[in-house]
């Protein structure tokens, strides 16, 4: 009996939509029984009155009349099932017709019955919600009591008898019209008035869960209180939550709430190959949401994976980082037989949307915190680069005016302070070229390029700057290796790499080897140095980061020189990468086109892609 209008209510407002119409047919048979029990009484009174012929008939039909109402009206309060009362209102309509036509036809008098035809009919099309297809019912069984009792006792065709028969049936059927259209409005306000609570029910979930993840305020705290606010929010038996590990492309549960501590513990420590849920990320990346039945699944790792835990039916939905899924929030009913309806669906999709916002703007206030202590980092660094080799230069400059030194010590003094000058414009050097990479105005400009020649004048400049005594500085390879790139964007990657494998070996070897290897050159530089721990390699090309920030440490450097590079390399279209064990040294190597004649045009720019 229920529409498709009913049908989109979903089961839990389709139940509800049910019982509402039950209690409301329930009262409105009680009530209008009621009324037509009374209306029976006085009729049959009337009848005892002033009716002598066939009176005992007459009696005997007004009391099976008054027994069929008496019946609808105590049956009425008590049914519990809507089909069952509408079945009850039907038969005691039908009944009540028959009688009427009886009685008509008993008394000789069909003019008043005519009109009870008629109030009966628009009565229950108006009053009761039974909708078009119990009133039709109803309509036919009528027109089949004024067909027989016609039948019974024939009159005489005339105008009179004509307009009767013409009211009664445009009644009749009428009646089928107004209740269809009755049921029409009923069921649009009933969608309507289901779609404001539904819409209400989904913002105040969603306000709900803004509010708690407007507290967090680290990325754990977020991911450890989704589960439960899922839960809670959805009402269902458990949540579940899973990161992916982009290194390992696995799967890893990060959080849970509602399942056994058993069950928890050996979640943990699983790990889902990203193969094996592919068809799942699919679909959500897809469509936002899934729904899955365990016994549906076909998968036979995960359906077994879902009975172990006890889990029956299960709603996923993914946390993005833009376009890209970072974990997926699944909510479970233990029971197969359950299932997500609409409402849950929207309101899960809307607290991932919300942690994935919160944990995008964690990150983001993560990264300006860190972003901020780098700066200050290097302001405190640059204070103290800065400062070293100006003092360095104004005290030997002041040494240089007492008459009493030798000829060799003014000799070393200007030493010092041509290397302390050095040392200075390459500070300010880095920080321009930095400048400039940020700016995007500093493009390559290719030419034919001889790494070994650019070795060869880098040897000299470090001799000039630093003693080699204790470290062997040598270039592996053949002389003639050639490319096509920009010859001083080369060239301060080469010195960068050189300058820092010299100042961390203090003694041992420093070597640049580089080979032709068809489209690409690769060039090598390590050395026998101190070497770094594997906990700081993943930050050693990031801007103003340094092992060592401190004003007493033991190496000098602003912490731009490897960021710089990293920056050229790709400018140049190469790559970089770096392996390194404490103690035995470090090997930078880098990997540059080869280039072709077509790049060798010195005007012919190239735009950072990082600018």
């Amino acid at each position: 009996m229920r529409s498709q209008a009913d049908a989109r209510l979903g089961d839990r407002d389709g139940v509800a939509a049910e019982t509402d119409d039950r209690d409301v047919l329930a009262r409105r048979f009680w009530t209008g029984g009621v009324v037509m029990l009374g209306a029976s009484l006085l009729f049959l009174l009337i009848d005892l009155l002033y009716v002598k012929e066939h009176l005992a008939a007459l009696v005997a039909v007004k009391v099976i009349q008054c027994a069929i109402l008496a019946v609808a009206v105590l049956a009425a309060r008590r049914a519990k099932d809507l089909d069952a009362l509408l079945r009850l209102g039907a038969y005691t309509v039908c009944g009540l017709y028959v009688t009427t036509a009886a009685l008509a036809v008993l008394r000789g008098e069909f003019v008043a019955s005519s009109f009870i035809f008629i109030a009966t009919a628009m009565a229950t099309a108006s009053f009761v919600p039974w909708g078009p297809w119990m009133q039709a019912l109803t309509v036919v069984a009528a027109s089949v009591a004024i067909f027989v009792a016609r039948m019974l006792q024939p009159q005489p065709v005339d105008a009179s008898m004509a307009y009767r028969a013409l009211a009664v049936g445009f009644a009749l059927f009428g009646s089928v019209w107004v209740a269809r259209e009755h049921d029409v409005q009923r069921r649009k306000r009933r969608l309507a008035e289901a779609q404001v609570a539904e819409e209400s029910r989904i913002s105040a979930a969603l306000a709900r869960a803004g509010e708690e993840m407007i507290r967090c305020e680290s990325t754990p705290v977020i991911l450890d209180r989704a589960c439960p606010l899922v839960v809670e929010l959805l009402r269902c038996d458990a949540c579940s939550l899973v990161l992916k590990d982009a290194g390992e492309n696995v799967f890893i549960p990060h959080n849970a709430f509602s399942h056994r501590d058993q069950d928890w513990q050996a979640m943990r420590e699983m790990r889902v190959p990203a193969r094996m849920v592919e068809p799942l990320i699919a679909h959500l990346a897809s469509s936002g949401v899934a729904r899955l039945k365990t016994s549906k699944m076909q998968n036979a790792r995960a359906r077994e994976l879902h009975q172990r835990y006890h889990i029956g039916t299960s709603l996923y939905v993914p946390l993005r980082r833009g376009g890209e899924i970072m974990g997926v929030i699944s909510a479970h009913y233990k029971d197969e037989a359950r299932r997500f309806d609409r409402v849950q669906e929207r309101i899960a999709v809307g607290i991932a949307h919300l942690a994935s916002l919160a944990l995008e703007n964690t990150r983001l206030l993560e990264e300006l915190r860190e972003a901020n202590r780098i700066k200050a980092e290097f302001v405190s660094t640059m204070s103290h680069e800065l400062r070293t080799p100006v003092s360095v230069i104004l005290g030997y400059t002041e040494m240089l005016d007492d008459d009493t030194i030798s000829r060799d010590e003014r000799s070393r003094i200007l030493q010092r302070v041509r290397r302390s000058g050095i040392e200075l414009l390459e500070l300010i050097e880095e920080t321009l070229n930095l400048s400039r990479l940020e700016a995007g105005r500093d493009p390559p400009r290719y030419e034919r390029v001889r790494p070994r020649e650019l070795f060869t004048d880098l040897v000299a400049e470090f001799a000039a700057m630093v003693p080699l005594e204790d470290v062997e500085l040598r270039w592996v390879g053949p002389d003639d290796v050639e490319l096509v790139t920009d010859p001083r964007k080369l060239r301060i990657i080469l010195k960068n790499l050189i300058g820092n494998a010299l100042k961390f070996t203090p003694r041992g070897e420093v070597v640049l080897a580089c080979r032709d290897e068809g489209d690409v050159v690769r060039c090598t530089v390590r050395d026998t140095g101190i070497g770094i721990a594997p906990e700081h390699l993943p930050i050693i090309f990031d801007m103003f980061r340094q092992v060592d920030s401190s004003d007493a440490r033991a190496y000098r450097g602003a912490g731009l020189g490897l960021h710089i590079v990293q920056r050229l390399v790709h400018q140049l279209g190469g790559e970089i990468s770096v392996t390194s064990e404490l103690g035995r040294g470090s090997a930078f190597e880098l990997t540059l086109p080869r280039g072709t004649s077509a790049q060798e045009s010195p005007t012919q720019p190239s735009a950072d892609p990082l600018s």
